[in-house]
């Protein structure tokens, strides 16, 4: 090769090199202003696929949930079928006292899970064959403690015959624990909490266990049989000669001395306090202990299989809140009953609804509204604040025309 060509080839390399690493310089600024003129779009690109996956999340997990739901229903219905297996395996044998409308009503439906026996005053014998169950005269209360091996005895007698039907019940329950050592499970359904459970811990054997239970429905609320979201409150109240604390949920049960005393100990109940003051009882784990929470679950069961909303509530709690409700209905029920209300041709529903309300509440014999109010202690003042409020209502209309209720005439009320 020549020096002029070797000189020629060498410019050229040169030439070469300075266009490439110019090339190389500016490469980084067309990025650049590329990626400034379309930031926005670039931006806007990743907004989208933002909210493109947040779609697809939320659609997923939709899917998710249902298909979790799905699963739960199945293991719920198949717990479900267990369980109403289990009850139907080892039916109980349910006793009945006090077989009229009431006791009719809950028995037909017990017999799809249970042997029913019910006794009243009255001959129920046909209406008990016809609907599976079996009748013994109450003339005959020995034989029907006795003969008939209950489980559970549900005295479903009015709220003022209800004590003397226990003291009638005691002497044959006794007989029960002398010939064949064991006493039923005693459940009442009286709509008066307190003083079910205040008279069946006076006069029941403490042998005897005790579920206080208020089904809040009758053959009127529910009159086609469909049980299907009606309230049932109950208190578990005695379990193998042990008192539970109403206001402590079940699992976490404490118990509480049966008799009053300051000691840390109690011999013979088996209840003791600890360091942190937690109360245990060494029934809890005994058979006669399994056997009476197996019988009252097994009870409850039947409610729960009704379709019942079950309400676990002390009994002190249940009377407060019934005063409020239920015996302020059944009170203001008789007070309009009591003014000859009548349907009228041009009605509004609101007054349709008031005639109800009264055809309800005085279909109900005047025994249990006497009883609602006798034997719950809050009755008295719902009264009282139904006076208070009557006046201040008839104040306030007197008082647009200037009088006052002192001045009232009741006769004329003018």
């Amino acid at each position: 090769m020549t020096r002029r060509k070797c000189k020629d080839f060498k410019l050229f390399i040169i030439f070469s090199l300075v266009l490439a690493v110019s090339a190389f310089f500016k490469f980084p600024r067309v990025v650049n202003s590329t990626a400034t003129s379309s930031q926005p779009q670039s931006n806007n690109n990743i907004n989208m696929d933002a909210a493109t996956l947040k779609n697809s999340a939320t659609a997923g997990e939709l899917e998710r949930l249902k298909e979790e739901e799905a699963r739960l229903a199945a293991m719920l219905a198949s717990i479900r079928k267990q369980k109403l297996s289990a009850l139907r395996s080892r039916p109980l044998n349910i006793g009945v006292i006090g077989f009229g409308r009431f006791g009719q009503f809950i028995g037909k439906s017990f017999t799809k899970y249970a042997n029913v026996v019910g006794t009243s005053r009255s001959d129920y014998t046909q209406i008990a064959e016809d609907m599976g169950a079996k009748y013994v005269p109450l003339s005959n209360l020995e034989s029907f403690v006795l003969n008939e091996d209950l489980d559970v005895i549900v005295v479903a007698v009015s709220i003022v015959s209800f004590e003397d039907t226990l003291k009638d019940l005691v002497p044959h329950l006794k007989k029960r624990l002398e010939t064949k050592g064991n006493c039923p499970l005693i459940t009442d359904v009286l709509s008066v909490k307190e003083h079910a459970r205040t008279m069946m811990l006076k006069h029941l054997p403490e042998e005897c266990d005790i579920l206080c239970t208020h089904p809040m429905f009758g053959p009127d609320s529910a009159k086609h049989g469909f049980w299907n979201g009606q309230k049932f409150v109950y208190e578990r109240t005695r379990v193998d000669k042990v008192l539970l604390d109403p206001d402590i949920p079940r699992r976490d049960t404490a118990y509480r001395n049966l008799a009053d005393n300051d000691s840390d100990v109690d011999s013979e109940s088996g209840l003791f306090v600890d360091v942190q003051g937690v109360e245990h009882n060494m029934h809890e784990n005994s058979e006669s202990h399994v056997e009476s929470m197996d019988r009252i679950e097994r009870f409850l069961s039947i409610w729960e299989e009704e379709g019942c909303n079950m309400i676990s509530m002390s009994c002190a709690h249940h009377d407060e809140y019934t005063a409020n409700s239920q015996f302020i209905t059944h009170l203001t029920g008789r007070i309009l009953g009591a003014q000859g209300l009548r349907a009228t041709p041009i009605d509004t529903k609101g007054f349709t609804n008031v005639l109800k309300l009264v055809e309800t509440t005085t279909a109900d014999s005047f025994d249990l509204f006497y009883g609602l109010y006798k034997y719950n202690r809050n009755s008295m003042e719902i009264i009282v604040k139904l006076k208070e409020s009557m006046d201040d209502v008839v104040s306030k209309l007197l008082e647009k025309e200037g009088k006052s209720i002192d001045s009232l005439d009741k006769k004329s009320c003018l």
